[in-house]
Formats: structure tokens, C-alpha cells, sequence
């Protein structure tokens, strides 16, 4: 994937397109990194897991932060719909390196990975790192 000039990735994604298509819409998007298993079972060591929430409008930004906040989901306000192709890249690096590593096999905890993506992910999208810190198995910090 490559940069574009502003430090964004070059693809359109997917909320992009929606918005271009249909310019009188609020699109917004969330829930497109949230692994199933995390419906389930959303907490995750002990917190809320975070819901990155992107768009535009802010009112329509704000009404699905408060409808998220009502559910055992921790809403994080991860910017504008450019912002989707950081989330997307961060998700595929993760689940790509967590299959490399073992993790999404039988009998390895998939939160690992959740963990993993829950700590890069903030920092890339220029937010401040107020999320669960994740340590590898058998790290002390």
C-alpha cells in the first residue's frame, strides 16, 4: 500500500466511497476491526474494548459515540473517514502477524492480537495511547 503525499494511504476506503457516492449521506463507520469473538465476550482484560467511530458529520459522529457508549464497548472518536485506511492496514498488519505467529490458531487466545491492534492502533491514527497497553505473554511492565 502505498503513501500517498499527506501521509495517508493511497486507496480509497470503503466509507470513502459511500460518501462520494451518496454526498448527501453521513457515513460513518465503527465496528470494522472488531473481531467477532469480541461480541461474546467485550471485555478485554478487565476494559471495555475500543470501537473506533470515523466520519465527518460531527452530529451523526456524536449520536453513534452515544449509542456505542450504552453498549460494553469503549467509543473512541478516531477522526474522519480518511482515517479508514489507517484502521484497515492496522487491522490486516495484525491478523497477518498473528497468523505468522501462531495466534489465531486452535488453542492460542485470539486476544493477543486484539491486544496488539488495541495498542499500535491509536498512535497511528494520532490519538493518545489511553488504551489498554498490550505486553507480550511473560513480559513484566
Amino acid at each position: 500500500m502505498a503513501k500517498s503525499g499527506g501521509g495517508h494511504l493511497s486507496f480509497e476506503s470503503p466509507q470513502e466511497r459511500t460518501a462520494r457516492r451518496l454526498p448527501r449521506a453521513h457515513v460513518l463507520g465503527a465496528f470494522q476491526v472488531t473481531w467477532a469473538q469480541l461480541f461474546d465476550a467485550p471485555l478485554l482484560d478487565g476494559c471495555k474494548t475500543p470501537i473506533f467511530v470515523l466520519g465527518e458529520h460531527a452530529g451523526a459522529k456524536a449520536e453513534l459515540l452515544a449509542l456505542i457508549r450504552t453498549l460494553p464497548f469503549e467509543p473512541v472518536d478516531a477522526g474522519g473517514l480518511r482515517q479508514a485506511r489507517t484502521v484497515a492496514a492496522m487491522y490486516f498488519l495484525v491478523t497477518r502477524l498473528a497468523r505468522q505467529y501462531g495466534f489465531l490458531e486452535h488453542g492460542h487466545d485470539w486476544r493477543t492480537s486484539v491486544r496488539a491492534l488495541n495498542t499500535l492502533l491509536p498512535p497511528a491514527l494520532g490519538l493518545a495511547p489511553r488504551l489498554t497497553a498490550w505486553r507480550p505473554a511473560g513480559s513484566r511492565g
